[in-house]
């Protein structure tokens, strides 16, 4: 067995050791002819106390210290010289090593302000191409030999150079200084209230904010974060710094004392008693029942997402649908975004908004706007579809998908009554679709996508002022991406004029859910459920006696009571606003065309198309390829096979040979 030879021990001083720093790469240095230059002593290892460092801690000794201060990288960077003089052969390799340790144990932001220091010392500034000598360790040396004695890359030595000429501020900290990351339990608290907001709360027609139900408080969001992370044995943050990230990073994200809009009655009872301080036992179940109401409100939401997608992905089966009306105080004509004094008080007239986002593939956002001379009633939402359907129809050159989901506000005045629901008996009938579903979210949780549209149309007219209707369509049309297409509605077809002595449907008012199919006796199947729930069964009656589409229509009476009053304030007061500077000349010759048009009360032929015109739906008959390779299809059969098989444990005799 052989034995290592024993280390040469070197006598080494205090005092040679106080001027030299260990080097790591020195211990397993071999002996060779580069290193007779350099004393013994440079090698010795200082052995050195652990010792806890605090923040001031110096900085770490790491593998560029030692690559630069080793023999090898000094004689490499020496090989090459430095100028015609040859400064550097009046320095020592000991001096040349000393201040390379110098140099390189110091920081990043030191050895910046060191090249510093020694550029401003020696930089001629009426003189910027004049020769310039360094000083090292009392003898003078040229830029390129100082650059080398230190180890000065070219690039970092005049980058600073030339922001000391020019006056710049140098820069000594590292870019990434003071950069924050995450840590995982805040990432996950993120995640988590981004979710909750987007599955609870409620986009908001007005403004950008996420409303969350009224019966929730910050408190109870974080319970459930904290019951959530337990669950799933992961970490969470303390409830400050939840309160924190949501102040900073979720403040779209509100807890309304006083809603602006209609309250769900369930959520204001289970804060009501929330509130009234109950019992451990009484607080618990209460507490289960709020769960278990946005649990319900959550997936009725996600049902109407799960339609659109399944339209975007699939629009030659799909086609999804959402209306909804916005706000009219908000377009209110002539509409100003600064209200002044003049005109204050001054007529304006009410123009409605219906709003239309249809899925089939990509997104057609639609805007409908009308006055009051029509009834906010059935016949605007169907005239609505109508439009809609057409335009559909002609994007997918004549057909329609066969099956059509509609998403609706829970109003029985606009939606939810006979007439919708018979027409869309009529549009099974026809064969126009096969399957049509119709969806309506919990009352006081309406508030969808369709309102993120109506958002951006109240944050355009609070920038921009819509004078007349053509500026108020530009307006709309500039606030939402895709481009809506608008239109407005001067007359409209009586739907409801055709259903008036029919068999009416009743028990409408609690479900939710309406589907319409047509049955195997091409019969048109109603089916209703209370809720989009799995384990509830579909309700299902026969609907006879459903009228065909007829090939004319009656046109709507325009209410001529209902507009006259505010016409005959506008015709007084466009002068006024003229006067004030409010209104341009066009503007105020658009408007007096208009009132005059809305005077003489001519029922027009509506253009939108009647139901008649409307293509049959047509099934995808395109033999989809498919994915899976034959010999994998086979192997998965094989597998499943041998997963049906029943083992059976016998008994076998051994055969014994004579």
């Amino acid at each position: 067995m052989k034995t290592k030879k024993p280390l040469p021990i070197i006598e080494v001083s205090f005092e040679d050791l106080s001027s030299y720093e260990s080097n790591e790469q020195s211990d397993s240095h071999d002996s060779s002819e580069n290193d007779e230059d350099f004393p013994a002593y440079v090698f010795a290892r200082k052995k050195s106390k652990r010792t806890k460092t605090g923040r001031n801690r110096q900085k770490r000794i790491g593998q560029r210290y030692n690559t630069e201060t080793s023999p090898v990288g000094i004689r490499r960077d020496l090989a090459s010289g430095c100028c015609h003089r040859n400064c550097l052969k009046e320095l020592s390799d000991t001096t040349i090593l000393r201040c390379r340790q110098e140099f390189h144990s110091k920081s990043n932001r030191g050895q910046s302000e060191f090249i510093v220091q020694q550029i401003k010392l020696t930089h001629v500034y009426d003189q910027p191409d004049a020769n310039v000598t360094l000083a090292v360790n009392g003898k003078a040396v040229c830029v390129e030999g100082w650059r080398k004695v230190y180890s000065i890359k070219k690039r970092r030595y005049f980058l600073i150079k030339r922001k000391v000429v020019e006056y710049e501020t140098v820069t000594f900290e590292d870019p990434r200084t003071g950069q924050l990351y995450s840590s995982q339990k805040l990432l996950g608290a993120h995640q988590f209230l981004t979710e909750y907001a987007k599955q609870f709360g409620e986009d908001q027609p007005d403004s950008s904010d996420v409303h969350l139900p009224s019966c929730v408080t910050k408190a109870s969001v974080y319970e459930d974060y904290q019951l959530q992370s337990q669950t799933n044995s992961k970490p969470y943050i303390k409830i400050s710094r939840f309160y924190e990230m949501w102040n900073s990073e979720f403040q779209h994200v509100k807890l309304r004392k006083f809603q602006t809009f209609t309250q769900c009655i369930e959520c204001t009872n289970f804060k009501t008693a929330l509130l009234k301080k109950p019992s451990k036992e009484e607080k618990k179940k209460i507490v289960e029942m709020r769960t278990a109401h946005l649990d319900l409100q959550r997936l009725c939401r996600q049902k109407y997402y799960k339609h659109n997608n399944k339209a975007l992905e699939d629009p030659d089966q799909y086609l999804s649908l959402i209306i909804d009306g916005m706000d009219q105080a908000k377009t209110n004509l002539p509409r100003f975004h600064n209200v002044t004094k003049a005109d204050c008080k001054l007529s304006k007239m009410h123009h409605h908004l219906t709003g239309v986002l249809c899925n089939s593939g990509v997104l057609h956002p639609y805007a409908f706007t009308w006055t009051d001379q029509f009834a906010p009633d059935s016949d605007v939402t169907i005239n609505c579809f109508m439009r809609v359907l057409d335009d559909i129809s002609k994007k997918r050159n004549g057909s329609l998908p066969p099956t059509l989901y509609v998403q609706a506000d829970n109003c029985a005045k606009d939606n939810k009554n006979n007439y919708v629901l018979m027409f869309l008996c009529q549009l099974v009938k026809a064969k126009i679709f096969k399957k049509v579903k119709m969806s309506f979210l919990m009352v006081g949780h309406t508030h969808e996508d369709i309102d993120q549209m109506f958002s951006r149309i109240s944050s355009k007219l609070n920038r921009t002022n819509a004078q007349t209707l053509p500026k108020l369509h530009q307006a709309i049309q500039e606030s939402f991406q895709p481009k809506p297409a608008v239109e407005h509605l001067q007359s409209l077809w009586h739907f409801k004029g055709q259903y008036q002595g029919l068999p009416k449907l009743t028990g409408i008012k609690c479900p939710h859910v309406f589907k319409f199919k047509l049955g195997p006796d091409d019969q048109v199947h109603a089916s209703i459920k209370d809720w989009p729930l799995s384990e509830e069964e579909y309700r299902t009656i026969v609907v006879p006696h459903i009228p065909d589409f007829p090939n004319v229509l009656d046109v709507i009476e325009p209410r001529r009571e209902k507009v006259l009053p505010i016409l005959r304030s506008l015709q007084q007061d466009i002068p006024k606003y003229q006067s004030a500077g409010r209104l341009a000349e066009d503007d105020a010759l658009w408007w007096t065309r208009y009132l005059e048009g809305i005077e003489l009360n001519e029922r027009r032929v509506p253009l939108i198309p009647l139901p008649s015109v409307l293509p049959k739906f047509r099934e995808d008959v395109r033999a989809r390829p498919s994915i899976i390779d034959s010999s994998l299809r086979d192997a998965i059969n094989q597998q499943i096979l041998k997963l049906q098989h029943v083992s059976v444990l016998t008994l076998s005799r051994q055969r014994i040979s004579l």
